[in-house]
This record gives structure tokens, sequence and C-alpha cells, in this order.
């Protein structure tokens, strides 16, 4: 555990000094490899850690003969992908790394601590002309010290780190009643894991394949490329150990992106896996001072949670307290004292009155920020037939 808090110190230490978190956060590492697979000398490679979060395997070459298969899977194969000459599973690829995404990419992430790179000839291949570089891999921070970074404040996570504004009262999705309005939104909402190691939070809006995140979080087509979008990833009881199971799919590419609003609004690949996680339809208006909202985000690297409690607000619950204020703009945003951390940018916040989305979550301060959707829209209304 210690060697992982130092590592992570290095990482996540200078996100932490900024409490709007400008950048997105950092909750892995990549680690070097250079291993070559192929089907006449070593078929199988192991990366075995102690407790990661997650394993995303890179790989610099791929040569597979027809009917030969690559493989990145968990130790009992419950999570797998396939990748062979005429077809694939998700990936990612990084074109600033050299990537290419036909030759050269990254595999989807394996969650938990190892992860098993198979080369197999398959039925009708020969053993001849099939090879695989392995040219390094990204472990993520275990949950324990991603909380015990919070602790050190290394996350931002206190008063002083301004995003937190009281007692942290966020509370993990299944914490709410079934039939609650906060329960009710929380599918849609996704873990984005960008470049192999860092965290944002982002949501499908409309039926297709559209999703909303900040700019700050990732602005071009190929950082889209690089991102996973992962659904479900959150506690199966409230105060649990136990995560549900988790659905990826992958960034494809950015429409539209604005640093004064602090959206990208991007696409993602195989949007009818994630159809029935539901969309969130938005409320373009301009909020009003004191009516309730929720926020369901990924706060810290946390599994998916809500925050609607807060301690600051009358009634304990989350309100808009100051209905129109400057964030990267004048007047661009909406306030309030609702708690989110590092990682929660990008996140919806969520009108009770309509149930629908009236800001974009993006920066910390005690009052926390979110851009108000009425600014936003005009902005990308052509990339949709109607207000979702």
């Amino acid at each position: 555990m210690k060697n992982w808090i130092v590592a992570a110190i290095g990482c996540l230490a200078s996100a932490s000094a900024f409490a709007d978190y400008a950048v997105p956060l950092e909750i892995g590492a990549r680690r070097q490899a250079a291993v070559e697979l192929n089907t006449k000398g070593q078929t199988e490679y192991r990366i075995e850690t102690p407790d990661a979060a997650y394993i995303k395997v890179d790989f610099g070459k791929l040569q597979l003969a027809p009917g030969a298969e690559l493989s990145v899977s968990n130790a009992d194969g419950s999570e797998i992908y396939r990748y062979s000459s005429d077809k694939r599973d998700g990936y990612t690829y990084d074109v600033e790394a050299g990537q290419d995404g036909l030759s050269s990419f990254a595999a989807m992430s394996i969650s938990g601590p190892v992860a098993i790179v198979r080369l197999q000839p398959g039925l009708t291949s020969s053993r001849a002309g099939s090879s695989v570089q392995v040219t390094g891999y990204y472990e993520g921070y275990p949950e324990a010290v991603l909380a015990q970074l919070d602790q050190q404040e290394l996350l931002g996570s206190t008063e002083s780190g301004r995003s937190i504004c009281g007692v942290d009262d966020k509370r993990d999705v299944a914490c709410y009643g079934t039939t609650s309005l906060p329960y009710s939104k929380h599918r849609p909402i996704a873990r984005l894991l960008i470049g192999g190691r860092s965290l944002c939070t982002g949501w499908r809006v409309g039926s297709g394949d559209r999703m909303l995140t900040n700019n700050h979080c990732f602005t071009t087509s190929a950082q889209a490329a690089g991102t996973e979008v992962w659904f479900n990833y959150q506690r199966t009881t409230c105060g649990g150990t136990t995560n549900a199971t988790t659905t990826k799919v992958t960034g494809k590419s950015v429409l539209r992106t604005d640093y004064t609003l602090d959206y990208t609004l991007y696409t993602i690949n195989n949007p009818s896996t994630v159809s029935s996680f539901g969309y969130l339809s938005l409320d373009v208006r301009a909020p009003v001072t004191n009516e309730e909202i929720f926020i369901v985000q990924h706060p810290g690297g946390k599994p998916k949670q809500i925050g609607s409690i807060s301690d600051r607000d009358t009634g304990n619950t989350c309100r808009i307290n100051i209905a129109s204020t400057s964030g990267n703009g004048t007047a661009t945003d909406a306030g309030y004292y609702c708690d989110t951390e590092g990682g929660s940018s990008g996140s919806p916040v969520l009108a009770r009155s309509s149930g629908k989305v009236i800001a974009l979550h993006h920066l910390g301060g005690c009052v926390n920020k979110g851009v108000r959707i009425d600014r936003i829209w005009p902005q990308i209304q052509g990339y949709f037939p109607s207000v979702p």
C-alpha cells in the first residue's frame, strides 16, 4: 500500500492544487513493458498486481494470421475482450503516443488486479505469422489508496479543498430508495477513463450516441478515441464494497466543445450496448434561486454516488444558491453547496422540479458551480432534432 501512495502522490498532488479541478483527476499510472508473444514461442503474458483497481494493456504491434485470436481477460474469464484479423471487441488508441488504432492500440481495461494476455492460433490458422508486442499497461490506483489520498486532502475533498461544503453528504446510489427521483435518474451517468489513467464523469443526452462532459476533461476526437465510458460502475448495496457489473464502451468523436462554457459534446461507439441505461433530458431555462437539485457523479475515483443532501442548505436538501454567477465566463454558471470532488467534473446537475439537467458541474469553490444548460443548449441544439 505504501508504494501505491508514493506513486500516486506525484500525480495527484499537482491536480489537488486546483480547487476548481480544471484538469481530470489522475487515478492510475502507466508501467512499461517489452513483451513479444508469437505462436512459435511465448503465447501468454500474465500481469498481476497486489490490488490494482483495473489493468489496461497497450499493444505496440498486432499481426494476426487468419483464424488467430488475441484475448485479454481477468483470471476467471468473466471479463474478456477478443481481437482477431477480422473482428475486434472494444479498444482505445492514443494518437499522441503513436497508436494508429489498427496495428497498435489499447485493449479495454480489465477490472481488478490480474490481466491475462493470450495469443491463440485458432482452428484454421497455421502457427506462423502471428506476433503481438505488449509495450506497457496502466494500473488503476486501489480504492483504498484513493480514500487515503482523500483523507490527506490530496483530492481536495475537505472544506479547505473547497468542494466538500461542510459534512460530506454524498451517498452511494444504492442508499436511495428505488422509487426516489435521484435513483430513477442515475443510470445514464458514466465514469470516464481518459487515456488509461484520468477520471471525469459523463452522461447520455438524448437516445442516440451523444454524451456530455467538460471541456477540461477532453477536447478532441483523438482524446475521445482514447476514452473508455463505464456504465453501472456503482456499489450493489448502500455502504457496501461489492461493485455491480460494469458495461464499458469507447468514445468516438467530438462534435463540439467550448472552453468558456466548459462542455464537450461527443459520441460513443456501440450506443445500442448502453441504450438500456436510458438518457437524461435537458431543462433549458434559467435556474431559480433556492430551487432543489441533486447531482449524480463519480467523485474522487469512487463508484457512482448521488449528492442530494446538504448540511449547508435549508431542509438539508441541495439547492441552487446563486442562480447566475461567473465561471469561465460572465454569468455562465449557477452556484450550489451540493458536495462534489475531483472526478465529479462533467456531472449533471438535475432540477427536482423536472428531473431534467439544468447545469453541467465543472468547478469547486463552496459554492460549487455548474454551467447553465440554457447557455450551452444554443451551441449544441443543431446536433439534436429537438430538445432531449
